[in-house]
Protein backbone atom coordinates (compact mmCIF):
# COMPACT_ATOMS: atom_id res chain seq x y z
CA UNK A 1 0.00 0.00 0.00
CA UNK A 2 1.07 3.33 -0.84
CA UNK A 3 0.81 6.35 1.67
CA UNK A 4 -0.60 9.97 0.23
CA UNK A 5 -0.63 12.90 2.08
CA UNK A 6 -3.75 14.69 0.31
CA UNK A 7 -6.85 15.47 1.80
CA UNK A 8 -8.81 12.62 3.26
CA UNK A 9 -12.52 12.59 2.60
CA UNK A 10 -15.13 11.89 4.88
CA UNK A 11 -15.13 9.40 7.88
CA UNK A 12 -17.96 7.23 7.48
CA UNK A 13 -18.76 3.83 10.31
CA UNK A 14 -15.68 3.94 12.24
CA UNK A 15 -14.83 1.17 13.46
CA UNK A 16 -11.49 0.81 15.11
CA UNK A 17 -10.09 3.79 17.22
CA UNK A 18 -6.61 3.16 15.78
CA UNK A 19 -7.23 3.67 12.20
CA UNK A 20 -9.85 6.29 10.61
CA UNK A 21 -11.18 4.42 7.64
CA UNK A 22 -13.07 5.42 4.60
CA UNK A 23 -14.00 4.28 1.26
CA UNK A 24 -13.93 6.95 -1.14
CA UNK A 25 -16.09 6.78 -4.38
CA UNK A 26 -16.13 8.57 -7.65
CA UNK A 27 -20.38 8.81 -7.96
CA UNK A 28 -23.04 6.91 -5.73
CA UNK A 29 -25.10 5.74 -8.50
CA UNK A 30 -23.52 2.97 -10.90
CA UNK A 31 -25.46 0.89 -14.21
CA UNK A 32 -25.22 -2.70 -14.34
CA UNK A 33 -21.77 -4.02 -16.21
CA UNK A 34 -19.95 -0.69 -15.00
CA UNK A 35 -16.62 -0.44 -13.31
CA UNK A 36 -16.28 1.26 -9.35
CA UNK A 37 -13.13 2.98 -9.28
CA UNK A 38 -12.69 3.51 -5.40
CA UNK A 39 -10.30 4.60 -3.09
CA UNK A 40 -9.45 2.65 0.35
CA UNK A 41 -7.94 6.48 2.52
CA UNK A 42 -7.39 6.08 6.33
CA UNK A 43 -5.53 7.91 8.96
CA UNK A 44 -3.16 6.16 12.09
CA UNK A 45 -4.28 7.38 15.53
CA UNK A 46 -1.74 5.94 16.68
CA UNK A 47 1.80 3.73 15.54
CA UNK A 48 0.05 0.56 14.29
CA UNK A 49 0.86 -1.96 11.05
CA UNK A 50 -1.81 -2.39 8.69
CA UNK A 51 -1.79 -6.63 7.71
CA UNK A 52 -3.75 -6.44 4.45
CA UNK A 53 -7.61 -6.33 3.78
CA UNK A 54 -10.23 -6.73 1.37
CA UNK A 55 -12.61 -4.54 -0.11
CA UNK A 56 -16.29 -6.09 -1.35
CA UNK A 57 -19.47 -5.17 -3.08
CA UNK A 58 -21.41 -6.72 -1.92
CA UNK A 59 -25.64 -7.50 -2.93
CA UNK A 60 -28.02 -7.72 0.14
CA UNK A 61 -31.58 -9.17 -1.13
CA UNK A 62 -35.01 -9.10 0.86
CA UNK A 63 -38.10 -10.43 0.24
CA UNK A 64 -41.05 -11.23 2.41
CA UNK A 65 -43.40 -14.01 1.88
CA UNK A 66 -46.19 -15.68 3.55
CA UNK A 67 -44.31 -18.40 6.36
CA UNK A 68 -47.76 -20.29 6.60
CA UNK A 69 -50.53 -20.83 4.04
CA UNK A 70 -53.27 -20.19 6.77
CA UNK A 71 -51.81 -17.18 8.32
CA UNK A 72 -51.74 -13.37 6.58
CA UNK A 73 -48.40 -12.44 8.24
CA UNK A 74 -45.20 -12.13 5.80
CA UNK A 75 -42.02 -12.96 7.14
CA UNK A 76 -38.78 -11.52 5.87
CA UNK A 77 -35.81 -13.95 4.09
CA UNK A 78 -32.42 -12.44 3.40
CA UNK A 79 -29.36 -13.09 2.04
CA UNK A 80 -25.98 -11.20 1.57
CA UNK A 81 -23.52 -11.96 -1.05
CA UNK A 82 -19.89 -10.50 -2.03
CA UNK A 83 -19.91 -10.42 -5.94
CA UNK A 84 -17.23 -8.62 -6.20
CA UNK A 85 -14.12 -8.82 -4.10
CA UNK A 86 -10.31 -6.84 -4.43
CA UNK A 87 -7.40 -7.96 -1.61
CA UNK A 88 -5.33 -5.50 -0.37
CA UNK A 89 -1.77 -6.10 0.36
CA UNK A 90 0.06 -5.94 3.55
CA UNK A 91 0.21 -2.01 4.15
CA UNK A 92 3.39 -2.29 6.38
CA UNK A 93 3.77 0.24 9.46
CA UNK A 94 1.88 3.61 10.07
CA UNK A 95 3.22 5.92 12.47
CA UNK A 96 0.36 7.88 14.15
CA UNK A 97 -0.79 10.54 12.01
CA UNK A 98 0.13 9.23 8.54
CA UNK A 99 -2.08 8.44 6.11
CA UNK A 100 -3.29 5.27 3.89
CA UNK A 101 -3.93 5.16 0.27
CA UNK A 102 -5.13 2.27 -2.01
CA UNK A 103 -7.09 2.27 -5.19
CA UNK A 104 -9.61 -0.38 -5.81
CA UNK A 105 -11.27 -1.31 -9.00
CA UNK A 106 -14.48 -3.06 -8.42
CA UNK A 107 -16.65 -4.87 -12.06
CA UNK A 108 -20.44 -4.41 -11.12
CA UNK A 109 -22.03 -7.49 -12.59
CA UNK A 110 -24.05 -7.00 -15.98
CA UNK A 111 -26.98 -9.06 -14.50
CA UNK A 112 -27.07 -6.97 -11.72
CA UNK A 113 -29.64 -7.14 -10.56
CA UNK A 114 -30.70 -3.86 -10.06
CA UNK A 115 -31.49 -2.06 -6.90
CA UNK A 116 -34.98 -2.54 -5.53
CA UNK A 117 -37.10 -0.11 -2.95
CA UNK A 118 -40.41 -2.15 -2.95
CA UNK A 119 -42.92 -3.23 -0.62
CA UNK A 120 -41.86 -6.91 -0.57
CA UNK A 121 -38.75 -6.98 -2.35
CA UNK A 122 -35.39 -4.40 -1.75
CA UNK A 123 -32.16 -4.76 -3.17
CA UNK A 124 -28.85 -3.21 -1.64
CA UNK A 125 -25.80 -2.76 -2.76
CA UNK A 126 -22.59 -1.61 -1.13
CA UNK A 127 -19.27 -0.90 -0.98
CA UNK A 128 -16.94 -2.59 2.46
CA UNK A 129 -13.67 -2.16 3.14
CA UNK A 130 -12.13 -4.48 5.78
CA UNK A 131 -8.52 -4.00 7.14
CA UNK A 132 -6.63 -6.33 9.33
CA UNK A 133 -4.72 -3.76 11.99
CA UNK A 134 -1.97 -4.60 14.63
CA UNK A 135 -2.06 -3.90 17.46
CA UNK A 136 -6.02 -2.69 17.53
CA UNK A 137 -9.24 -4.13 16.08
CA UNK A 138 -9.90 -4.18 12.59
CA UNK A 139 -10.98 -1.52 10.75
CA UNK A 140 -14.15 -1.30 8.49
CA UNK A 141 -16.25 1.31 6.30
CA UNK A 142 -19.22 0.62 4.52
CA UNK A 143 -20.12 3.01 1.51
CA UNK A 144 -23.94 2.38 0.29
CA UNK A 145 -24.04 3.04 -3.64
CA UNK A 146 -27.36 2.49 -6.02
CA UNK A 147 -27.21 0.09 -9.23
CA UNK A 148 -29.26 0.91 -12.13
CA UNK A 149 -30.58 -1.56 -14.81
CA UNK A 150 -31.54 -1.94 -18.10
CA UNK A 151 -33.78 -4.59 -17.70
CA UNK A 152 -31.98 -5.81 -20.89
CA UNK A 153 -33.43 -9.52 -19.81
CA UNK A 154 -36.76 -8.55 -19.50
CA UNK A 155 -37.16 -6.94 -23.65
CA UNK A 156 -39.54 -9.76 -24.61
CA UNK A 157 -42.58 -8.44 -22.50
CA UNK A 158 -42.70 -5.47 -24.29
CA UNK A 159 -43.99 -7.68 -26.91
CA UNK A 160 -46.41 -9.63 -24.98
CA UNK A 161 -49.75 -9.08 -26.27
CA UNK A 162 -52.10 -7.05 -23.35
CA UNK A 163 -54.91 -8.65 -21.19
CA UNK A 164 -57.99 -7.52 -20.46
CA UNK A 165 -61.30 -8.17 -18.32
CA UNK A 166 -64.91 -7.02 -19.72
CA UNK A 167 -66.95 -7.81 -17.40
CA UNK A 168 -69.67 -8.19 -19.44
CA UNK A 169 -70.19 -4.49 -19.41
CA UNK A 170 -66.95 -2.72 -21.62
CA UNK A 171 -63.80 -4.24 -23.37
CA UNK A 172 -61.15 -1.37 -22.78
CA UNK A 173 -57.78 -1.46 -24.99
CA UNK A 174 -54.74 0.97 -26.33
CA UNK A 175 -54.22 2.20 -29.14
CA UNK A 176 -50.84 4.24 -30.00
CA UNK A 177 -49.05 3.42 -27.20
CA UNK A 178 -45.85 5.61 -27.53
CA UNK A 179 -43.28 2.88 -26.30
CA UNK A 180 -43.58 -0.28 -23.56
CA UNK A 181 -40.08 0.76 -22.56
CA UNK A 182 -40.49 2.69 -19.55
CA UNK A 183 -38.01 5.38 -18.82
CA UNK A 184 -37.25 7.64 -15.59
CA UNK A 185 -38.89 11.06 -16.16
CA UNK A 186 -40.46 10.55 -19.54
CA UNK A 187 -44.37 9.86 -19.75
CA UNK A 188 -46.31 6.86 -21.38
CA UNK A 189 -49.05 8.08 -23.89
CA UNK A 190 -51.67 6.88 -26.17
CA UNK A 191 -55.33 6.21 -26.96
CA UNK A 192 -57.66 3.88 -24.24
CA UNK A 193 -60.61 3.02 -26.32
CA UNK A 194 -63.48 2.16 -24.25
CA UNK A 195 -66.58 -0.27 -26.28
CA UNK A 196 -69.63 -0.80 -24.44
CA UNK A 197 -71.40 -4.02 -24.51
CA UNK A 198 -74.49 -2.61 -22.81
CA UNK A 199 -75.73 1.13 -22.12
CA UNK A 200 -74.07 1.49 -17.78
CA UNK A 201 -72.79 4.22 -15.72
CA UNK A 202 -69.28 4.64 -14.53
CA UNK A 203 -67.61 7.13 -11.83
CA UNK A 204 -64.51 7.46 -14.20
CA UNK A 205 -62.48 5.68 -16.42
CA UNK A 206 -58.41 6.13 -15.75
CA UNK A 207 -55.08 5.11 -16.40
CA UNK A 208 -52.53 3.97 -13.94
CA UNK A 209 -48.75 3.36 -13.46
CA UNK A 210 -48.38 0.04 -11.50
CA UNK A 211 -45.80 -1.68 -10.30
CA UNK A 212 -46.10 -5.36 -9.48
CA UNK A 213 -44.37 -6.83 -6.88
CA UNK A 214 -44.90 -11.35 -6.95
CA UNK A 215 -43.25 -13.33 -4.01
CA UNK A 216 -43.36 -16.98 -5.37
CA UNK A 217 -42.11 -18.46 -2.35
CA UNK A 218 -39.77 -18.40 0.50
CA UNK A 219 -35.81 -19.94 0.57
CA UNK A 220 -35.78 -23.43 -0.54
CA UNK A 221 -34.07 -26.27 1.29
CA UNK A 222 -33.65 -28.29 -2.14
CA UNK A 223 -34.03 -28.63 -5.66
CA UNK A 224 -36.70 -30.31 -5.55
CA UNK A 225 -40.47 -28.54 -5.39
CA UNK A 226 -42.04 -31.30 -4.56
CA UNK A 227 -39.62 -31.65 -1.22
CA UNK A 228 -40.60 -27.46 0.08
CA UNK A 229 -43.18 -25.69 1.26
CA UNK A 230 -46.20 -24.35 -0.85
CA UNK A 231 -48.62 -21.71 -0.90
CA UNK A 232 -46.39 -19.17 0.19
CA UNK A 233 -46.34 -16.71 -2.64
CA UNK A 234 -47.14 -12.66 -1.57
CA UNK A 235 -48.27 -10.14 -4.16
CA UNK A 236 -48.27 -5.86 -3.90
CA UNK A 237 -48.85 -3.53 -6.57
CA UNK A 238 -48.09 0.02 -6.00
CA UNK A 239 -49.60 2.70 -8.08
CA UNK A 240 -47.19 5.27 -8.39
CA UNK A 241 -48.42 7.82 -11.29
CA UNK A 242 -52.40 8.49 -12.38
CA UNK A 243 -53.89 10.20 -15.24
CA UNK A 244 -58.07 10.39 -14.75
CA UNK A 245 -59.47 10.71 -18.50
CA UNK A 246 -63.31 11.54 -17.38
CA UNK A 247 -65.56 11.05 -14.77
CA UNK A 248 -69.09 10.58 -14.50
CA UNK A 249 -70.39 9.08 -17.27
CA UNK A 250 -73.03 6.73 -18.91
CA UNK A 251 -71.89 4.16 -21.62
CA UNK A 252 -73.64 4.05 -25.22
CA UNK A 253 -72.66 -0.03 -26.85
CA UNK A 254 -73.75 2.53 -29.89
CA UNK A 255 -71.05 5.21 -28.92
CA UNK A 256 -67.34 4.13 -28.25
CA UNK A 257 -65.42 6.41 -26.66
CA UNK A 258 -61.57 7.31 -27.44
CA UNK A 259 -59.80 8.94 -24.66
CA UNK A 260 -56.43 9.90 -25.26
CA UNK A 261 -53.93 10.42 -22.40
CA UNK A 262 -50.37 11.28 -20.96
CA UNK A 263 -48.50 9.20 -17.99
CA UNK A 264 -45.97 11.33 -16.33
CA UNK A 265 -43.19 8.48 -15.27
CA UNK A 266 -41.59 9.62 -12.20
CA UNK A 267 -37.92 10.70 -12.48
CA UNK A 268 -36.65 7.55 -10.47
CA UNK A 269 -38.41 4.40 -10.46
CA UNK A 270 -38.01 1.96 -7.33
CA UNK A 271 -37.39 -0.64 -9.07
CA UNK A 272 -36.61 -2.26 -12.59
CA UNK A 273 -38.54 -5.29 -14.23
CA UNK A 274 -36.78 -8.02 -13.07
CA UNK A 275 -37.38 -12.23 -12.66
CA UNK A 276 -36.17 -14.51 -10.12
CA UNK A 277 -36.64 -17.95 -9.10
CA UNK A 278 -38.31 -15.90 -5.92
CA UNK A 279 -40.04 -13.00 -6.98
CA UNK A 280 -40.87 -11.66 -10.37
CA UNK A 281 -41.21 -7.46 -10.43
CA UNK A 282 -43.45 -6.16 -13.46
CA UNK A 283 -44.64 -2.88 -14.73
CA UNK A 284 -47.94 -2.55 -15.75
CA UNK A 285 -49.77 -0.10 -17.61
CA UNK A 286 -53.46 -0.18 -16.77
CA UNK A 287 -56.64 1.30 -18.05
CA UNK A 288 -59.66 1.14 -15.96
CA UNK A 289 -63.51 1.55 -15.80
CA UNK A 290 -64.27 2.41 -12.46
CA UNK A 291 -67.82 1.45 -11.47
CA UNK A 292 -69.65 1.87 -8.22
CA UNK A 293 -70.06 -1.44 -6.24
CA UNK A 294 -69.27 -3.75 -9.28
CA UNK A 295 -65.55 -5.40 -10.70
CA UNK A 296 -64.21 -2.96 -13.11
CA UNK A 297 -63.29 -3.45 -16.84
CA UNK A 298 -59.62 -3.36 -17.43
CA UNK A 299 -56.93 -4.04 -19.65
CA UNK A 300 -53.28 -3.89 -18.67
CA UNK A 301 -49.70 -3.93 -21.06
CA UNK A 302 -46.83 -4.65 -19.56
CA UNK A 303 -44.02 -2.11 -19.97
CA UNK A 304 -40.19 -2.58 -19.67
CA UNK A 305 -39.22 -0.67 -16.37
CA UNK A 306 -35.29 0.03 -16.81
CA UNK A 307 -33.78 2.43 -13.65
CA UNK A 308 -31.20 4.28 -15.60
CA UNK A 309 -31.19 7.76 -16.61
CA UNK A 310 -33.60 8.85 -19.60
Amino acid sequence: MGRHRGVVAVIIDIKSAALKLDVQLPAREFVEGSVIDAAVRGVAERDLTVAGGRVDLIRTVTYRYRYRADEFSLTPARSAEVVTRQVLPAGGRYLSGEQLYEPVCLDVPADGPGSVTGDLVRIQWAVHAHLRVEPSEDAEATRKVVVFSRASDRASVEHNPPVWQDRRCAVLAFESLSSRRLVPGSRVSGVLTVAARRAASARGIRVELVLREQVHHGPWIGDDPARNPCDQGSEAETVVATAQLAGGLLLDPTQPLWLPFAVPVPPRLPAPSLQTPEFTLSWVLRGVLDRALRQDPYVEAELRGITTPG
